[in-house]
Protein backbone atom coordinates (compact mmCIF):
# COMPACT_ATOMS: atom_id res chain seq x y z
CA UNK A 1 0.00 0.00 0.00
CA UNK A 2 3.11 2.65 1.28
CA UNK A 3 4.76 2.43 -2.09
CA UNK A 4 1.39 2.64 -4.24
CA UNK A 5 0.34 5.60 -2.22
CA UNK A 6 4.08 6.93 -2.83
CA UNK A 7 3.71 6.42 -6.60
CA UNK A 8 0.33 8.53 -6.17
CA UNK A 9 0.42 11.46 -3.76
CA UNK A 10 4.33 11.93 -6.12
CA UNK A 11 1.96 11.91 -9.36
CA UNK A 12 -0.24 14.78 -7.99
CA UNK A 13 -3.17 13.19 -6.10
CA UNK A 14 -4.07 15.00 -3.04
CA UNK A 15 -5.10 11.44 -1.54
CA UNK A 16 -5.33 7.66 -1.84
CA UNK A 17 -7.45 5.41 -0.27
CA UNK A 18 -8.33 1.61 -0.61
CA UNK A 19 -9.24 -1.69 1.06
CA UNK A 20 -6.11 -3.66 1.50
CA UNK A 21 -6.29 -6.84 3.99
CA UNK A 22 -9.03 -6.03 6.25
CA UNK A 23 -8.13 -2.29 6.51
CA UNK A 24 -9.48 0.55 5.16
CA UNK A 25 -6.28 2.56 4.65
CA UNK A 26 -5.73 6.69 3.81
CA UNK A 27 -2.74 8.37 2.75
CA UNK A 28 -2.47 12.13 1.94
CA UNK A 29 0.48 14.39 1.59
CA UNK A 30 1.80 17.19 4.23
CA UNK A 31 3.69 20.25 3.76
CA UNK A 32 6.73 20.16 5.92
CA UNK A 33 7.51 23.09 7.86
CA UNK A 34 10.07 25.35 9.10
CA UNK A 35 9.77 23.32 12.41
CA UNK A 36 10.04 19.92 11.10
CA UNK A 37 12.80 20.69 8.65
CA UNK A 38 15.01 22.22 11.47
CA UNK A 39 15.79 19.07 12.27
CA UNK A 40 15.06 16.46 9.24
CA UNK A 41 16.58 18.53 6.38
CA UNK A 42 20.09 17.24 6.34
CA UNK A 43 19.25 14.12 7.64
CA UNK A 44 16.25 12.72 5.82
CA UNK A 45 16.68 14.38 2.90
CA UNK A 46 19.93 14.72 1.88
CA UNK A 47 20.75 18.52 2.71
CA UNK A 48 19.18 21.96 2.66
CA UNK A 49 16.01 22.03 0.95
CA UNK A 50 15.64 23.64 -2.35
CA UNK A 51 11.75 23.75 -2.70
CA UNK A 52 8.66 22.93 -0.70
CA UNK A 53 9.15 19.40 1.18
CA UNK A 54 6.65 17.23 1.76
CA UNK A 55 5.57 13.77 3.68
CA UNK A 56 3.14 11.07 3.81
CA UNK A 57 0.63 10.22 6.82
CA UNK A 58 -0.85 7.16 6.67
CA UNK A 59 -3.85 6.44 8.50
CA UNK A 60 -5.10 2.62 8.94
CA UNK A 61 -8.45 2.02 10.38
CA UNK A 62 -9.58 -1.75 10.65
CA UNK A 63 -12.74 -3.12 9.13
CA UNK A 64 -14.85 -5.28 11.29
CA UNK A 65 -17.29 -7.91 9.38
CA UNK A 66 -20.85 -8.33 10.51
Amino acid sequence: FEKKAARELAAGKQKYEAVDHGYFRSASSISLGGGCLNCHAVSAFGGAPKGPRYAGLVISVPIQSE
